[in-house]
């Protein structure tokens, strides 16, 4: 009986990035891998990767990182930093996930942003109406 060998983690990320490129959606996974890393990273993955980063900098940092990997060796390092934080944060099954079904993650994160700018405007109109009322 033959032992199952475990891809190697190099292996694990040319297969993502070429699954990646065929599904023609490459900068919406890119971005829902790093918002759904940012936002799931647990404390030691956290520490080793991010220590006192804000949510929105880890996404600006995987998103950018993913998308100038494959520009020559000054963005390797970032790239290989930013896959390892998502593979360590999301496992192998997660990343497949998202990679297979992006539309799905893509309509809930659109919903989520209406949401956000419709509570945005309804807030800034309260704010806005408030400030009217003081100063009649």
């Amino acid at each position: 009986m033959k032992a199952i060998v475990k891809p190697s983690r190099a292996k694990q990320i040319d297969t993502f990035i070429s699954l990646i490129h065929k599904s023609g959606k490459v900068v919406d996974i890119h971005k829902t891998l790093s918002i759904i890393t940012a936002y799931t990273i647990s404390g030691d993955t956290y520490e080793k990767y991010f220590p006192e980063w804000m949510y929105e900098d880890i996404i600006k940092m995987l998103q950018t990182s993913l998308e100038n990997g494959g520009n020559g060796h000054l963005f390797y390092e970032e790239e290989e930093a930013a896959w390892n934080a998502i593979i360590d944060t999301l496992g192998v099954s997660k990343i497949l996930d998202i990679i297979n079904n992006p539309d799905r993650c893509l309509v809930q994160y659109d919903r989520i942003i209406r949401q956000i700018e419709e509570l945005k405007d309804q807030l800034l109109e309260g704010f806005a109406a408030r400030e009217v009322m003081r100063n009649a």
